[in-house]
């Protein structure tokens, strides 16, 4: 159980950031948020990489469907938050 805890930590340590960044609506929110969703997807991409390499045979089906879901959810949240007036006016601090 701890050993599960302490591999939570950076994800963990990550969200609280960001959610402080967001609700004190900082200006670095934008970025920090572009880059969390970038890791999260090369992330996926190399755990699902990793394990068609290493098990040829295993059924990737619920992997695969993660990796489109992230690469996805990132072609979208990426362009809107770099490029948004919406959010370069309320993320001005």
């Amino acid at each position: 159980m701890a050993q599960h805890a302490t591999a939570q930590g950076p994800e963990l340590q990550t969200e609280l950031v960001l959610n402080f960044f967001f609700y004190a609506k900082r200006r670095h929110f934008p970025n920090f948020m572009v880059a969390n969703v970038a890791a999260t997807g090369l992330f996926i991409v190399a755990t699902t990489a990793a394990i068609n390499l290493l098990f040829p045979d295993a059924s990737m089906t619920p992997s695969d469907i993660s990796l489109v879901r992230s690469l996805l959810w990132a072609g979208a949240i990426i362009p809107y938050l770099l490029t948004s007036g919406e959010i370069k006016s309320r993320f001005v601090n």
